[in-house]
């Protein structure tokens, strides 16, 4: 689809954004540590009700660093009027229409199966990006 995955190391310098979805303290001060000056993490984790240890000291206030909550189910004020659930719903339904998608949605899991298979969907490496629950 025209984008690759790699370390932020092996990328060299810093950042204006970072998409941090890892759902761990150390992914989101890797991706800290890989913002550039007033640069901004987009936080897409879901933590549930675990707390998160971060490191904001000098470098966080140095550089001026912000740590944005991503929220899915909602838009910002200022896109609502021009972006509402009829036209977001179609614009996904669209998108997925195209064939690379399913290549990054790799690990079936019925949906009767799913509490027994849940510890391995979260802790698991998927070689896709998710997980799809197949509902009979």
């Amino acid at each position: 689809m025209g984008f690759s995955a790699c370390a932020p190391q092996e990328l060299g310098g810093l950042f204006d954004v970072v998409f941090q979805a890892s759902a761990s303290a150390a992914g989101l001060q890797l991706a800290l540590a890989s913002s550039g000056f007033e640069g901004r993490v987009v936080e897409l984790s879901w933590y549930g009700t675990e707390s998160v240890s971060l490191s904001l000291g000098r470098e966080f206030h140095q550089r001026r660093l912000k740590i944005v909550s991503s929220q899915v189910s909602s838009l910002s004020p200022r896109q609502r009027a021009r972006w509402d659930a009829g036209r977001r719903k179609g614009l996904v339904f669209r998108l997925l229409e195209d064939p690379r998608f399913d290549e990054h949605c790799r690990d079936v899991v019925p949906f009767a199966e799913l509490p027994e298979a849940y510890p391995n969907v979260v802790r698991s490496p998927n070689p896709g990006l998710g997980y799809i629950i197949k509902y009979d």
